[in-house]
């Protein structure tokens, strides 16, 4: 959503945001003059920065003339124009045009409407519903073109493509086509082909800062397929975009009387119109009209009273602060600063539906598991019960998200112990789980998981780490172009990346650093670093992949440590442990993350084996630090038998069916 008016300047946590970047990234961007403040901060204020500059630096950072991380889902500046290959089925006849006519397309603004408007022609005429029209495709000339000249008669489409168009722009939009490659498309039934160019013609950015996050058509169908149509009168998509989820819906027979769409962007609700005259024939002004309305949906008073709300909302922050006091007049999580859209849909899908509705979105995986989203499941609880979840991965292309399919029956009663239905996309694997805690989203795991992390949190004579280790963050230079070396010069030592770790062993380091504090954005105590032994752990993993550092060695942050202050540990133990089947499955049903942090390491039930255990199980673990490759193997299935013995469990019990 954009705001309705820009404000000259911006703090630096405003301008992080508008820009898809950390406050850190902003504070290191600023000390190295990658960002550059508009004013000098008084006393009181941090710095500002201009519209104008942020907005230019947007630019650039889409044309990759600024360095970007360019898979995280928050970072708005991944580089504009990338097709959204699995939007439309592989096979589809359009899917090799429209990438290819992008990969050409240089334009903006007006021209990407005179394409849609063209592209939105060929369709109609493809599809053979102006039968007369034909004999336009086979010709050089713009099917635009022939309307404006008269040649093409739109009949009863014209209405749609006048509000396309735009009052008296059909001359210039002609004009602008002129040198623009010919885009043939075919009208394929029940696929968005417009909303697909849409997207395509779309700056990355733009699609990021509006919410615009378009479902694949494969997800779609996943979510449309399983979907209790019986008996149902009325079907709303609050955020329909250019109508996936309708024509999906149509293509299970569904009645088109029976659906509605809502979308506060113009363009994408007339691509919704078009696509459902298209895949019905009823091109009937106050039906499409009616149907399909452009409004906000989180406070229109002028929406049908649904049975049924599905779709997948925008997942990004309302960082609008007219918008979010709007909001917080009917909404409960809007009332807390910058809150999510993907919360505030599920609360007005909630608010919306009667007593048994449904309620079917795309969300992210966090909405469930993430501390943030805390007040929308304590609300999820107070009015309706978990039907189903659907576990999707990474669904969407070019952003690092898992997501889920969230289904929620409307209950007045609010939660009530049921079996839940599971299903796990990337292993194939469905199960019911039952649940007698109303606030309990882990629906990942099913009852006999359960039990096992129920069994490895109960062992007997178990230690936490909290209070009990040291942690240690690795080093962020925030210049590594110009601070890391390939090769080893005069007060320069050996540096870790999380790339030099394997379970129990370190490779030789292939980077170098001059530990100097006053050059380095972030760093810990230095005689931390400097420790022997100490555990170096990787940061970006989905579980604890953990070695013993015996040399004191410099880490970068993509590799943290830990310190044993315990006595009740040996080092080597502790290694054992992380390293663990044990733990690895502990961890991967607890966390479902991409990334080893120090709180979930800290709730880590770490059992504490007898010393002669632990001896055992340490002159095992530098074996494997020293040994060669063919021994390695049984040695860690040797120790790993060890730990889960000192649970009172079998490897075994971690098969991947769990």
């Amino acid at each position: 959503m954009k705001e309705s008016k820009k404000s000259e300047f911006y703090n630096l946590d405003k301008t992080c945001r508008l820009l898809g970047i950390s406050p850190a990234t902003g504070r290191n961007w600023l000390r190295l003059g990658k960002l550059v403040a508009a004013k000098t901060p008084s006393e009181n204020d941090g710095p500002m920065f201009s519209r104008r500059a942020i907005d230019e630096l947007l630019e650039n950072m889409q044309k990759g003339r600024v360095a970007v991380l360019r898979s995280r889902r928050n970072k708005s500046a991944l580089k504009g124009r990338e097709l959204y290959v699995s939007y439309v089925a592989p096979d589809s006849p359009n899917r090799k045009n429209v990438t290819d006519f992008c990969a050409a397309f240089k334009g903006s603004g007006r021209l990407v409407t005179a394409v849609l408007v063209e592209a939105s022609l060929r369709i109609i005429v493809s599809s053979g519903r102006l039968k007369v029209a034909q004999k336009f495709l086979s010709s050089p000339q713009s099917l635009l073109d022939a309307v404006y000249k008269g040649e093409l008669k739109l009949g009863r489409w014209k209405f749609l493509l006048d509000d396309l168009v735009g009052r008296n722009q059909i001359e210039n939009l002609c004009s602008d086509l002129q040198g623009v490659p010919r885009l043939e498309l075919e009208y394929v039934p029940f696929e968005d082909t417009l909303g697909l160019l849409y997207l395509s013609l779309m700056e990355f950015s733009e699609r990021r800062r509006g919410g615009r996050y378009y479902t694949p058509q494969k997800l779609t169908d996943e979510a449309v397929e399983t979907l209790d149509i019986s008996s149902r009168t009325c079907f709303l998509d609050p955020c329909c975009g250019s109508g996936n989820f309708l024509l999906r819906l149509l293509r299970r027979g569904v009645k088109p009387q029976t659906l509605y769409g809502c979308d506060i962007d113009k363009i994408s609700l007339l691509l919704a119109r078009i696509n459902l005259a298209l895949n019905t024939g009823m091109v009937d002004e106050d039906f499409l009209k009616d149907h399909l309305r452009q409004e906000d949906t989180l406070i229109s008073v002028n929406l049908p009273p649904a049975q049924v709300i599905l779709g997948n909302p925008p997942w990004n922050i309302c960082d609008n602060l007219l918008l979010e006091r709007k909001y917080a007049q009917e909404l409960e999580g809007a009332r807390k600063g910058h809150p999510c859209f993907a919360d505030l849909f599920v609360e007005r899908a909630l608010d919306l539906l009667p007593e048994g509705g449904l309620m079917r979105f795309v969300l992210p995986e966090s909405l469930l598991n993430v501390k943030s989203h805390q007040q929308i499941r304590d609300i999820m609880a107070k009015k309706a019960n978990v039907a189903s979840v659907a576990y999707l991965g990474e669904a969407f292309h070019a952003v690092q998200c898992p997501s889920v399919v969230l289904t929620l029956k409307k209950s007045e009663e609010g939660f009530k112990p049921h079996k839940i239905s599971v299903s796990l996309e990337d292993s194939g694997h469905c199960y019911e789980v039952e649940k007698d805690d109303p606030l309990d989203f882990n629906f990942r795991i099913s009852s006999e998981t359960q039990s096992l992390l129920d069994r490895i949190e109960a062992v007997p004579n178990q230690i936490l780490l909290k209070g009990n280790a040291t942690f240690g963050l690795g080093i962020v230079t925030g210049d590594n172009k110009n601070l890391l070396l390939s090769q080893r010069v005069a007060g320069a030592d050996p540096v870790l990346r999380g790339t030099d770790l394997e379970p129990y062993r370190i490779k030789e380091s292939e980077k170098f650093l001059i530990f100097d504090r006053e050059k380095l954005q972030q760093a810990a105590r230095e005689e931390l670093y400097r420790t022997k032994p100490k555990i170096v752990y990787r940061f970006i993993a989905n579980y604890p992949i953990a070695a013993l550092d015996r040399e004191g060695r410099l880490s970068l942050n993509s590799c943290n440590f830990i310190i044993p202050t315990s006595a009740e540990l040996l080092p080597e133990y502790l290694v054992a442990v992380l390293n663990s089947s044990v733990v690895r499955f502990y961890f991967k049903k607890s966390f479902h993350t991409m990334k080893v942090l120090r709180s979930q390491l800290e709730k880590l039930p770490i059992a504490v084996a007898s010393l002669k255990v632990q001896q055992e199980i340490a002159s095992l673990v530098v074996k494997v630090e020293n040994c060669d490759e063919e021994q390695r193997a049984p040695l860690i299935r040797q120790i790993d038998k060890l730990v889960a013995d000192c649970y009172g469990l079998n490897p075994e019990d971690f098969s991947e069916s769990h």
